[in-house]
């Protein structure tokens, strides 16, 4: 399938682009989903292609997911790091309201798990993220003592994101833990 990329963004570009190459899919942060939206509706651009709009690294509202759904394209929050890469994602079968509340259940051979300060496990409550995957860095280069605080010996990335992980497996980003002065925010 083609890959088409733009040299700077653009949503003026980007929906000309769609509407020429019959885009089908895109992987952006939030920003770029909204900066479509608007001009769609003004200019009732052809995004009927765009089925898929994969989003994160950034707070994903609820009112993007449905502005989007508006124009036909759906939605699927995402969650990941450069740590980590991409842990969780919604799926186009997810439920709607999965869709537009929650980050998506984690992706094949990824392990996810929502702990409190002592390390326990939770579910349907607050805690710290901790991801294990075959995509996992491996630690900081030069920076051991960063590497101890966030890579396990057991290959878990301590994230320092707050979510709740509900018993259906969707994961919902809802903050930001404080590191110690030794990390780099």
């Amino acid at each position: 399938m083609p890959l088409i990329l733009q040299d700077r963004w653009s949503p003026e570009d980007a929906l000309r682009l769609i509407g020429s190459f019959r885009c089908s899919y895109a992987v952006a942060a939030p920003t770029f989903l909204s900066d479509l939206i608007g001009p769609a509706r003004r200019t009732r651009a052809d995004v009927s292609s765009l089925r898929l709009f994969a989003t994160g690294g950034a707070p994903v509202r609820e009112e993007l997911v449905g502005a989007a759904a508006d124009l036909g394209i759906t939605a699927l929050r995402l969650y990941g790091s450069t740590e980590t890469l991409v842990a969780t994602c919604n799926r186009p079968s997810a439920p709607a309201a999965a869709r537009r509340a929650t980050d998506g259940r984690p992706l094949p051979h990824v392990e996810l798990e929502v702990r409190t300060e002592s390390g326990e496990s939770l579910v349907g409550a607050p805690g710290e993220i901790f991801v294990r995957s075959p995509a996992n860095s491996l630690g900081f280069l030069g920076d051991p003592a960063r590497t101890a605080e966030v890579f396990d010996p057991e290959g878990w990335v301590r994230t320092g994101d707050i979510g709740v992980l509900d018993a259906a497996g969707y994961l919902t980003v809802v903050g930001r833990r404080r590191r110690s002065s030794s990390a780099v925010a």
